[in-house]
């Protein structure tokens, strides 16, 4: 549900019709098997923070990366209309996935949590 919301409210102020919020939902329900994937150990989604600094570099980084490529795969494929651009669209988001992944990872540093 805050998946939709936050999609929703950035799709209100971009004027983009569900582009954002379809993305977020799939962002927002993949991401319990992302973080079970990459932490095998039962019932830790409950007790785990995302952060760099509880997470490790390695893991942290997977794991922005991973949901970033869902997120912006979504996202320009669903803004494209389909395959039709599909070299520029793989540009795109490749471009975005290293930008995005490498704010996070700064703001994370800068956080210093």
């Amino acid at each position: 549900m805050i998946s939709f919301l936050i999609g929703l409210l950035v799709d209100i102020f971009y004027n983009t019709a569900g582009v954002h919020a379809s993305a977020c939902v799939a962002v927002g329900y993949l991401r319990s098997y992302i973080i079970k994937f990459l932490f095998p150990t039962k019932g830790v989604e409950n007790e785990i923070v995302i952060s760099l600094k509880d997470m490790g570099a390695e893991r942290f980084v997977r794991y922005v990366a991973i949901l970033t490529i869902i997120h912006h795969s979504m996202l320009f494929f669903v803004e494209a209309g389909g395959f039709q651009f599909f070299l520029i669209t793989v540009l795109k988001i490749i471009c975005s996935v290293v930008f995005t992944t490498f704010m996070i990872i700064t703001l994370q540093y800068v956080r210093g949590n």
